[in-house]
């Protein structure tokens, strides 16, 4: 399913979509709902394939609370370069209630600071 958002989806500037190999907040912002929902659930289906019932996914949350949260993520310019992946796996310990807001804080601050550093 991420392949398939991957090639299907449009991008401005490729080079600035990406965190690494990874694709990132740009990339998520410039993408269709649809685009952003088929990506959620490709996550959970995958999870669910391999696990059963996956620790990756906040229990009683459903694709769209995922999206929702991860768009209130990457609406804030500081977030866009963060890969996709690390802000799904950042909302599902949100979700879930793991943190508190001092330490979603921290989380955030270190996910940005390892995004400006990773290559």
């Amino acid at each position: 399913m991420f392949c398939f958002a991957v090639l299907c989806h449009g991008q401005a500037d490729p080079n600035r979509e990406f965190t690494g190999e990874l694709p990132n907040g740009r990339f998520w912002n410039s993408s269709t709902e649809l685009e952003r929902l088929a990506y959620v659930a490709g996550i959970r289906d995958a999870f669910l394939l391999t696990d059963g019932q996956p620790e990756w996914w906040a229990k009683g949350f459903t694709i769209g609370d995922y999206v929702k949260d991860i768009n209130k993520l990457f609406a804030e310019g500081e977030n866009v370069n963060i890969p996709m992946m690390w802000a799904f796996r950042y909302c599902t310990n949100k979700l879930k209630g793991e943190m508190s807001k001092d330490a979603q804080e921290r989380a955030l601050t270190n996910l940005r600071l390892m995004a400006r550093d990773w290559k």
